[in-house]
């Protein structure tokens, strides 16, 4: 009999390191479809997307639109260093803004950036982007909101009112419009995000969050604006294959008699076996082969049966399930 050995892959956490590829395109903001020539034109810079605009936009006042600076620019309000752009860019010539705002009806800005790839299930990633308070407002906050997405996000309302965030930095020290701050965190993906979304995304934002930090603003109520560059997110600890093989022979050649993991086992809790009917014939927390035998120690007949597995991502304690087939042959 001519003995074949498939591999199926399930996915679980390891401890291996990749090398630093940025995943974010244009993540320094310097390309552009077109030089922006005034304020709301965030659209112009390439792959950054406000997800907080529509064409059927209705109150509140403004539509929410975030901005885009380049010193391509001869408009003094979106050029570095001029206007709302009140700082040289962390690196080349272009960033972005947007203003956390509690008046005009709790007013919001967001951007959205884009990915090259999408995440991959249950790996972990370093996201990084710097953030500088713009001096021509004079009020900050301490406090941004990330959301993750699969696909763009266009909403004709602001997003606190349809989604919640990912990731909440908070405590922040956004008071020196001289300085870009490093804004940082590692995520575990679901698998599949192709975007981030940054922003305000309570509810109601508070007015504790707001505090002038030079002097008084020079609009009525409480509103800050924020510049943003270098935006990065990394590979970290990619998922290891917890690998099995799907086609065994349990007859007794000494060749692919048993089914087993061949890798990955370290990370599994619970392994079980039913067959076609859904009656579990074999379960193991520690042993991770199967002779072909039930539980009373009876051989099986040649047949399809099922893999389900539990097994656990080594941060923060998460468990996943993972199902496969498993092809007895006598």
């Amino acid at each position: 009999m001519n003995h074949i050995k498939y591999i199926v892959f399930f996915l679980l956490f390891s401890v291996f390191s990749f090398g630093q590829q940025n995943l974010i395109l244009n993540g320094n903001f310097e390309e552009y479809w077109e030089c922006p020539d005034a304020l709301k034109e965030i659209a112009k810079c390439k792959y950054v997307y406000n997800p907080c605009m529509s064409p059927n936009w209705q109150p509140p006042q403004w539509e929410s639109s975030s901005d885009y600076f380049n010193a391509c620019s001869s408009n003094p309000n979106v050029t570095p260093t001029t206007g709302l752009g009140s700082i040289t860019p962390k690196s080349g010539d272009g960033y972005v803004g947007l203003c956390h705002s509690i008046q005009f009806g709790d007013y919001k800005e967001y951007i959205q950036l884009s990915f090259s790839e999408e995440l991959k299930p249950f790996a972990m990633y370093h996201f990084s982007i710097f953030a500088c308070v713009s001096s021509a407002i004079g009020w900050t906050t301490d406090f941004f909101h990330f959301k993750f997405a699969d696909t763009l996000q266009y909403f004709n309302t602001f997003l606190s009112d349809v989604m919640t965030p990912d990731v909440v930095l908070s405590n922040l020290d956004l008071t020196d419009s001289s300085k870009w701050v490093e804004l940082s965190f590692d995520y575990i993906a679901q698998g599949g995000e192709k975007y981030i979304i940054i922003g305000d995304f309570n509810k109601n934002s508070s007015n504790d969050s707001f505090q002038a930090f030079q002097g008084s603003d020079s609009m009525s109520g409480y509103e800050a604006y924020f510049l943003f560059d270098d935006a990065s997110i990394t590979l970290i600890k990619e998922a290891e294959p917890i690998t099995f093989s799907n086609v065994f022979t349990p007859n007794g050649d000494g060749v692919n008699d048993t089914f087993e993991l061949l890798s990955g086992k370290n990370r599994v809790e619970l392994l079980v076996i039913l067959n076609r009917w859904g009656n579990t014939v074999y379960e193991s927390t520690s042993n991770f082969t199967w002779n072909g035998k039930d539980k009373q120690g009876k051989e099986l007949p040649e047949g399809v049966y099922f893999v389900k597995i539990i097994g656990f991502i080594e941060f923060e304690g998460k468990k996943e399930h993972y199902q496969g087939m498993i092809h007895l042959i006598r």
